[in-house]
């Protein structure tokens, strides 16, 4: 109850499923598939799919979940093989009564954002762990701007990777179509009209796509059925 309850509090509600033929075998309830869109910093505009899978013994003090991108990230603590993200460098003791899922979604995103003297402070100097990908560690010390232009190729290869449909991920992702685009102008007009008006009134996609489709149906197309997610700052 607990778990839940933190996690109703720190995430996002959940997208519509999709259709019931696209979804394969059902996934086990310790297997959670996410994508992480970055939207700043070093990363920013990099797109993430990921799993996060809970042991049985999960509950137990010093049982780990564990966290794998399914799109490579090029970073210290992510493992450059299997993509798994290294949680015991921040969190060397698992507590179940102190740690949750929350948790490890929260650190998911604090990576994106590590500022140098966090990366001093967990990756440089005696005593650390080695980093989960030490080449990466490496260059962030001794060659930086190497560094910066592999964590660039990375955003821009996760980008062209949105579209691939990974093998376990339930997030499929496929191609705009121009209907897209004549939604995303419709949302823009009105959250401009709002924002200048100084009303901060809520944008409500299903009413978007009804004035959408009459639109289109006089126009003499026929509009798709289309689920919307959109994230706004």
């Amino acid at each position: 109850m607990v778990e839940k309850a933190s996690s109703c509090r720190h995430l996002p509600p959940p997208l519509p499923p999709p259709p019931p033929s696209s979804q394969g075998p059902p996934s086990s309830l310790r297997t959670w598939h996410g994508v992480a869109f970055i939207r700043r910093a070093r990363y920013g505009r990099g797109i993430f799919k990921f799993i996060l899978t809970l042991p049985l013994a999960y509950n137990d003090v010093d049982t780990w979940p564990r966290l794998h991108f399914l799109t490579p990230v090029y970073h210290p603590l992510v493992h450059p093989q299997t993509g798994e993200l290294d949680l015991h460098t921040f969190y060397p003791q698992w507590d179940p009564e102190r740690h949750f899922i929350v948790t490890v979604l929260t650190l998911l995103k604090k990576i994106f954002y590590l500022k140098p003297s966090d990366y001093d402070s967990l990756i440089v100097g005696p005593g650390k762990p080695t980093p989960f990908n030490p080449e990466a560690a490496r260059l962030y010390v001794e060659n930086h701007a190497e560094y910066l232009r592999r964590v660039e190729s990375c955003v821009a290869a996760s980008q062209e990777d949105v579209f691939v449909a990974r093998d376990g991920s339930l997030f499929q992702f496929t191609e705009p179509l121009p209907l897209h685009g004549t939604l995303f102008d419709m949302l823009k007009e009105e959250h401009d009209k709002n924002s200048e008006s100084g009303q901060a009134q809520k944008v409500l996609i299903p009413e978007m796509l009804r004035k959408l489709q009459r639109s289109t149906d006089h126009g003499g197309m026929k509009a798709e059925r289309t689920a919307v997610g959109i994230q706004l700052s």
